[in-house]
């Protein structure tokens, strides 16, 4: 499986996940530092996790979806350190091609 890049809010999205395992939108909310983004935020946050295959849902209670984490932290984090590894590697390229 291909490990998705995250952005911030995603990645404090799936830290909720890794720290607390299944869970609900609403939960996830309500575990995010202040100021907190709006639940419409973070419900689309999750919906792009989940395109990503980062989360899945698991089952639905009432109105709500329960969702858990796909990915675990230690292989996200690590395809964190490559994206930012390379990101690095191109901008000294960049550096070395300016120089006389």
């Amino acid at each position: 499986m291909r490990v998705p890049g995250f952005s911030k809010l995603e990645l404090q999205i799936m830290e909720v996940f890794w720290q607390r395992g299944n869970i609900s939108i609403r939960e996830v909310q309500e575990a995010l530092p202040a100021p907190r983004p709006a639940y419409t935020s973070v419900q689309t946050t999750i919906y792009r996790l989940e395109a990503k295959d980062a989360v899945r849902r698991v089952r639905k209670i009432g109105n709500a979806h329960i969702f858990e984490a796909k990915v675990n932290r230690n292989t996200a984090h690590r395809r964190l350190l490559e994206v930012r590894t390379a990101r690095r590697s191109a901008q000294m390229g960049q550096r070395q091609l300016r120089l006389p």
